[in-house]
């Protein structure tokens, strides 16, 4: 599959990469995105001013729409072909601030 991730810090490292296609586990679903933006949120985690212990590389997409392609153990709200949207995991920006 195709992802736009960073490896390091910076937009400028932002960079298309070739990465296999994961298998879900238990209680995840696996989405084929169809439409993918990045917000103010993924600009800050990009450039290291928040989330500096980040493990990367990483996929910087707050939120998207795509179809789900299957599911993990023990999901059951969703199947495949169902069209869903994600959106951010929301998380204390205050408390993950580079202190400058």
């Amino acid at each position: 599959m195709k992802a736009v991730q960073i490896k390091q810090f910076g937009v400028e490292h932002l960079a298309i990469a070739d990465l296999p296609v994961p298998k879900p586990a238990k209680g995840e679903v696996l989405v084929r995105m169809k439409a993918a933006a990045l917000q103010y949120l993924d600009l800050i985690v990009i450039n290291g001013a928040v989330m500096p212990d980040l493990k990367l590389p990483h996929i910087p997409v707050s939120e998207g729409a795509g179809i789900v392609e299957e599911t993990g153990e023990g999901v059951s709200k969703w199947k495949p072909g169902d069209r869903v949207m994600i959106h951010f995991v929301h998380f204390n920006l205050q408390k993950r601030q580079v202190q400058r």
